[in-house]
């Protein structure tokens, strides 16, 4: 059961629990088919560009190095995904979709608009407006600027 803490209150709290949630949701829909969602965020991306890099992905994801070479090297141990030296440059890695891999992005399930539907069931879509001109505003006020997030 959750346990709620003294800043159950603070609107931080409650968009980290919605996160939370979010990807044990995301998760659940994928179980079933062996995908992990940082797997499902590279199958994803390789979707919309069949001929990927492994640095132009690191960059698209905004994740390290290593962190991206985990999930990519899970993916071609299930044989979804084959990664190949490029023939102009051999430090280049390219990424495409194996036969097998094509065929469970097609049967996939998508759990962004799964998740979209169930999180916003019972909300309007003036309400949906409302939180994310909310939230944009408090990203902005929290994103790192030269000026800010510094110890003085």
């Amino acid at each position: 059961m959750y346990k709620q803490t003294k800043y159950a209150g603070h609107l931080g709290h409650s968009v980290k629990r919605l996160y939370q949630l979010m990807g044990a949701y995301f998760n659940a829909i994928l179980r079933p088919y062996g995908v992990a969602s940082s797997q499902w965020y590279v199958l994803y991306a390789m979707s919309q560009s069949p001929q990927l890099t492994q640095k132009e992905l690191q960059a698209a994801m905004q994740v390290e190095s290593a962190t991206l070479t985990g999930v990519i090297n899970a993916l071609v141990r299930n044989g979804w995904v084959e990664r190949k030296q490029s023939a102009g440059d051999r430090r280049v890695k390219e990424l495409r979709f194996t036969p097998a891999g094509r065929e469970l992005w097609e049967k996939l399930p998508d759990p962004i608009i799964t998740i979209h539907t169930q999180m916003l069931e019972g909300i309007s879509a003036e309400e949906e407006i409302v939180a994310r001109k909310i939230l944009d505003k408090a990203i902005k006020n929290l994103e790192i600027k030269p000026d800010r997030g510094r110890a003085t």
